[in-house]
């Protein structure tokens, strides 16, 4: 799920003009739903948090290299993505 978390700002800045263009003057409401769920997402990941359990993903990206992407969910960005979405 963080994976997603991360990436679906991405598509949805893809997809906003033609949902603009589609909703005309309610496009506002619409592209409000992911952000607002992705808050509802960060606030579920609090009482792990708060009870010490820190989340990691990692994806092998050029095994050749060495080179992985690694998320990783602790207070500290679960704060700022709160504020990004939340606010």
């Amino acid at each position: 799920m963080i994976i997603f978390a991360v990436f679906s700002g991405f598509g949805l800045g893809f997809l906003a003009p033609a949902l603009c263009k589609l909703t005309k003057a309610k496009s506002g409401w619409w592209l409000m739903v992911l952000p607002a769920a992705l808050a509802l997402y960060f606030l579920t990941l609090l009482p792990p948090l708060a009870a010490g359990q820190v989340q990691s993903l990692t994806l092998p990206w050029s095994r050749e290299l060495g080179l992985s992407f690694d998320f990783r969910v602790d207070g500290l960005g679960v704060n700022f993505a709160l504020l990004i979405t939340a606010i």
